[in-house]
């Protein structure tokens, strides 16, 4: 037997219109009207044609998220911060990994931006937003978070490490370190430049030099850090900077391969997104992540952009913490 909305309104003595009310939260109703109507649908196994609801809405209460390593850490603590957010408010969330590759990322876009979603959050690949501008409709409910974009006109949620960066490099140096390595991230992409720049200014504040013979460049998704960590320690480095948390962990493990100690052989400054790790890092110096504000505020970003239209475009810079080392653990 099909339970229809009217049977509903029959066993809570009240109209269709305001079961439909209640479900969709279109119309005021009383707290003692919203009772019936819940008990009644509870008590009937009633279920709401959410496809016919969508139509006559015009929404699809799913919002999408394209994040570039589902495998990170970062964007999976991030992504349910958010999902908590958007919860609250009866939206679900959609998430796609683009890998990196700004083609997938499009692709992506196009296909979820096309009825499937009623807004958008993205950690692009891109670099600038004229890539993207074709294939994301216009006044379409936007947030990017993590990266910059140029001339990206949408809700921004950024992080900066400069405090953090240079407390960071502050220890190390007290600790009389003078060959200071740095891994950065992925080339092309504004967090790991910013990152980088984050640590010239460091040591230009600090009076101390920079070398570029100290860079290495590397890619979480690849495990690139390997080499990197052996280029670095050739080098004579008796520290190293780690730039993200998926590389923090490969250092971590290709020093103890090398039977190098962290914390007695090498000092590592490394990034920290989330509480949990299967590796030791109480003799690791780190930058601490927002994670729970930047979810937070990226939810309830996209929520206000779908339900209100004069929401204005901002860019939001969160600040890092400096955590240092446990010397005694």
């Amino acid at each position: 037997m099909t339970i229809r909305i009217s049977d509903v309104a029959a066993r809570a003595a009240v109209s269709t219109a305001t079961v439909s009310h209640v479900i969709n939260n279109t119309r005021k109703v009383t707290e003692e009207t919203k009772e019936k109507v819940w008990q009644a649908i509870q008590e009937l196994g009633y279920s709401p044609n959410v496809s016919a609801r969508n139509l006559k809405t015009g929404r699809t209460r799913m919002i999408g998220l394209i994040i570039p390593d589902i495998s990170n850490l970062f964007f999976a603590m991030v992504a349910r911060q958010i999902e908590n957010i958007l919860g609250k408010q009866d939206y679900n969330l959609i998430i796609m990994n683009s890998d990196e590759n700004l083609s997938k990322e499009i692709s992506h876009i196009q296909h979820i931006t096309s009825g499937l979603v009623d807004g958008l959050i993205i950690a692009s690949a891109a670099q600038d937003y004229a890539q993207l501008d074709n294939h994301i409709p216009a006044n379409f409910p936007c947030v990017f978070f993590d990266r910059r974009l140029i001339g990206n006109p949408h809700e921004s949620v950024l992080v900066s490490s400069d405090v953090a960066m240079q407390q960071g490099v502050s220890a190390l140096l007290s600790r009389g370190h003078k060959r200071i390595g740095y891994i950065a991230g992925l080339q092309g992409i504004s967090t790991t430049e910013d990152r980088l720049q984050s640590f010239k200014n460091a040591l230009q504040n600090l009076d101390a030099e920079f070398d570029p013979r100290l860079v290495q460049y590397g890619n979480s998704i690849d495990s690139t850090t390997f080499a990197s960590i052996g280029a670095l320690i050739k080098e004579k480095c008796t520290a190293i900077v780690v730039s993200n948390n998926l590389m923090s962990a490969q250092a971590v493990y290709k020093l103890a391969s090398m039977g190098l100690k962290v914390g007695e052989d090498v000092d590592l400054l490394t990034y920290k997104d989330y509480e949990y790790y299967s590796y030791d890092l109480t003799q690791c110096d780190m930058i601490v992540q927002p994670i729970n504000q930047l979810g937070g505020i990226i939810g309830n970003g996209i929520l206000d952009r779908i339900q209100r239209d004069d929401v204005m475009a901002r860019e939001i810079v969160l600040v890092s913490s400096f955590q240092p080392r446990l010397l005694n653990p």
